[in-house]
């Protein structure tokens, strides 16, 4: 399948750093509700714009990193999105870092890593966490034929290559011992109110129907 990045442009940082500069990033708000920021070390992995590194800040956290492979090669769209109190780095300067974070945030990434390197790419990120960690992430989920088959999302041309539900998700974080801290939250299901309603069921039943499902968790040490 050939993949039409384009769109992936300085233009589309821009437009998702203004999204959040007014208050329109409506993925900000699943991620930080109820968890504590203050203080704490976080890793921003997979930035994009870098609007969670920003929210962090914003809620005082202490140290923040932001990574992105974007920044690997496009130095202008870090000083796009650059901001105070966060240091965005590439992926030579992420492999040379040695810290754990408290608080980890992966945004809309694991549905562009392809099925056979998620086991690895969950290890990647789970190397900067600590037994006391917390990780968020989220992505796309259609709980329908597509998925069940495991074929491509309908946007796999703009490199959404990889469904992947929050079952398949759960398990492969439970390999390297971390479980959910709370059923998975769908949001973004439709525009249509009887659609809509699918995102207040219990779990899983709220995955049936598109949206974007949003996942918290701590090692089973932690975990609760």
């Amino acid at each position: 399948m050939d993949f039409d990045l384009s769109h992936y442009d300085s233009s589309y940082y821009a437009i998702k750093k203004k999204e959040y500069e007014q208050g329109k990033a409506w993925k900000i708000e699943p991620f930080f509700d109820g968890l504590q920021v203050r203080d704490k070390t976080v890793l921003d992995y997979g930035s994009a714009a870098g609007n969670m590194a920003r929210e962090a800040v914003k809620r005082q956290a202490g140290t923040v990193v932001a990574y992105d492979p974007i920044y690997d090669d496009h130095a202008e769209i870090v000083d796009l999105v650059k901001s105070e109190g966060i240091d965005f780095v590439t992926t030579k300067n992420l492999r040379s870092i040695d810290d754990k974070f408290d608080l980890i945030f992966c945004s809309d990434v694991i549905e562009h890593v392809v099925s056979y390197e998620i086991e690895s790419f969950v290890g990647e990120l789970l190397r900067f966490a600590h037994d006391q960690s917390v990780i968020c992430l989220n992505s796309p989920v259609k709980i329908n034929l597509a998925c069940l088959t495991g074929s491509p999302l309908a946007s796999a041309t703009q490199g959404h290559i990889n469904v992947m539900n929050p079952w398949k998700v759960k398990r492969i974080f439970g390999k390297f011992g971390f479980l959910l801290q709370l059923p998975p939250m769908v949001l973004g299901v439709s525009k249509k109110p009887v659609l809509r309603r699918f995102g207040d069921l219990p779990y899983p039943l709220n995955c049936i129907w598109g949206g974007h499902y949003f996942m918290r968790f701590a090692s089973g040490t932690n975990a609760g």
